[in-house]
Formats: C-alpha cells, structure tokens, sequence
C-alpha cells in the first residue's frame, strides 16, 4: 500500500500541448504576437529568477563501463545523496534542490548524465543498461558507502535500471526518490512529439528562438510558467547535442522495471506533478503502488520540471530520507513545502 499527499504548486492558467505543437509552425498567421504577450505574463510573474542555476564543488572525471567520460561534481559534507538529471539537462538542473540540500547538511553528488553537459557518450548507445553501468561507476567514486538517489524523469529511469540489473548495490541505496518519472514507455502526445521530433536540428533551432523556443518549453511546465523556468528547459534542449537527443529517443524503448519495483524493500518516495505532459501521474501511481509502503507526493499545478518548479518540495523529501538514514529524521513524514504555493489539500485525485 501506498500513502499520498498532494500539493499545490502555483496558480496560473496552465496551456496543453497545442501550444507545443503550435511553437514549430513558426509562420503562422497571428501566432507570434500572442506569443509575446504570452511571454510577458510569464517574465512578470517569474518567481524563480533569483535561484541558484549551478551547483559548485569539487569536481571530478568517472569512466564508465564503454569509455563514457562523466563530469560529477561533489559538495558538503553529511549523508550522501546522488541526483541524476533527466534528458536534455545537466547536473545543474538540480542547482535550486542541491542549494536547499547543502544548506540541510546534506553531502549532494551530482553529475551530467552521458552525452550530456560536459560528459563524453562513450560508444554513442544510451539504453538503461549504459545509463545504470554510468551510475554504477558514480557511486564506485563518489558514494563507495552508499547513498540515497534520486532522479528525474530519464534519471530515475537509470536509476530503476540500476537497482534491476545490479541487485548487490541495492543494499547501498538507502533511500529512493523518483521524481516525475517511468518505470515503462508510456505514450501521451508530447512524448509522441518529443520522439518524433526531439533529435532533429529543427527542435533545437526552434527552441533557440526568444519566442518559439518558450513556447515549446511551455509544454513542459505546469502552472507557473516562470520565463526563468522555460529558459532553464529550452536551455538544456540547446546545449544538447542532436546526437544525444536523438540516441536517447532511439535507445530508451524498451524497457519494464514492475518486477523489481514490486520486489523493493528500499524507502521510497514518488512525486509528480498533477499536470506533466511527459511522465503522466497515471504512472507515479502505478509505480507508487507497485512499491511497498511507498509515499506518493502529488504535486498541484505541477508540471514536469519539478527540480525547479518544486524545489522545496522535492528538497524537503530527499533531504529526509538522507537525515533518517543518519538516524536524526523520521522519513515517515517528510516536511512538504513548495514555493509560490496558493493552497495546498489534502486530498488524493
């Protein structure tokens, strides 16, 4: 059984992936200066301009299993945890978690994920054995003790992916945060569209524009679409190249993580946002449901970039299973707090 929880993140009016779909006709009558006024509203309203966009500490190089070079970057001191990004980002999109993390008295460990950032893709491959041999050859480095991980969307697929086909380390994962992610393919239309068309030159151009790109990014948001939160996403899509992007749609397709998520004994908790077009709450609850006495955080308005759109929220659940871990914090019932919060109810949807 599973306990849930859910929470509001922001008001706004939230947009569908029309707009999405509408960013790449770029020539379309009427289209652009609604947009500009869409983008308006969204840079008055930015509640997230003052956030931290990149992690500091020590870093350092890991080689992987195929050769894959990976930037991971340490910071503070306490019980250890471990963050992957998701596609298209790097390691300093956790910056606004990690930020409440180290101020927590949590040592945070986090790197660019292959093909990514500065990290090398090795043999060009990016399926969830590559993805778990990467994170297996972080913690070999940088969390030989353990830790507690948690990932993103394509990071925590990495990380079931791990704990499915190295079953030793799951006795140094002390705790698990899966964070709007899946545990199997799933379709919905901005996935579609995103595998259609997320490794081609187009999508990078497009979201390189001031306008178009933001509003593509749009899709990716819940609620709150701050402008400092949509250029964090089409950012990412920029810097990434076509190759990784387009490897990752190729490579990331089969795969199914129920048999092991229903044999887990780790604490986890699963958070998603009530609005993300990419990883559907649909399947949170299913993996939430499949886990043993899993907790499932139902973020309200939420969309997908919850490392950014929640970052209280997010922070708040990891640091506490980092700190039960240590023995000074119960896990049980981790403190939720998420910014720009208008209400927050108890009820389940």
């Amino acid at each position: 059984m599973m306990s849930s929880r859910s929470t509001t993140a922001a008001s706004g009016r939230p947009s569908g992936p029309a707009l999405a779909l509408g960013a790449l006709a770029v020539g379309a009558a009427g289209t652009y200066a609604a947009e500009r006024r869409a983008i308006a509203r969204w840079s008055a309203d930015d509640l997230y301009r003052n956030e931290p966009q990149s992690v500091l500490g020590d870093e350092r190089w890991v080689e992987s299993s195929d050769g894959a070079r990976l930037r991971v970057i340490e910071a503070g001191d306490g019980p250890t945890v471990v963050l992957a990004h998701g596609y298209t980002a790097t390691a300093h999109h956790w910056a606004p978690v990690a930020s409440r993390l180290l101020a927590g008295g949590v040592r945070v460990v986090v790197f660019d994920q292959r093909g990514h950032g500065r990290s090398s893709s090795g043999s060009g491959r990016f399926g969830t054995a590559h993805l778990a041999a990467d994170l297996a050859a972080v913690l070999a480095v940088s969390a030989p003790d353990g830790a507690v991980l948690a990932g993103h969307s394509m990071g925590g697929i990495g990380i079931q992916a791990l704990l499915a086909e190295r079953e030793p380390v799951i006795d140094r994962v002390h705790g698990l945060v899966l964070v709007a992610t899946l545990a199997r393919p799933v379709s919905v239309p901005l996935g579609r569209l995103m595998r259609r068309l997320g490794g081609t030159t187009l999508a990078r151009l497009v979201m390189a524009h001031a306008v178009h790109g933001r509003v593509l990014a749009r899709g990716g948001v819940g609620s709150d679409p701050a402008l400092t939160v949509l250029d964090v996403v089409r950012h990412g899509w920029v810097s990434c190249p076509d190759s990784t992007r387009a490897g990752v749609m190729r490579d990331l397709r089969d795969y199914d993580f129920s048999e092991m998520l229903e044999a887990l004994a780790t604490p986890t908790t699963v958070i998603c946002g009530d609005l993300d077009q990419v990883t559907p709450l649909a399947e949170s609850r299913r993996i939430a449901g499949l886990v043993p006495n899993a907790r499932l955080e139902i973020v309200r308005g939420g969309g997908h970039a919850l490392p950014w759109e929640a970052a209280d929220l997010v922070a708040d659940v990891i640091a506490a299973h980092a700190h039960h871990r240590a023995g000074t914090e119960a896990v049980a019932d981790p403190v939720v707090a998420v910014p720009v919060a208008s209400d927050r109810t108890g009820d389940d949807r």
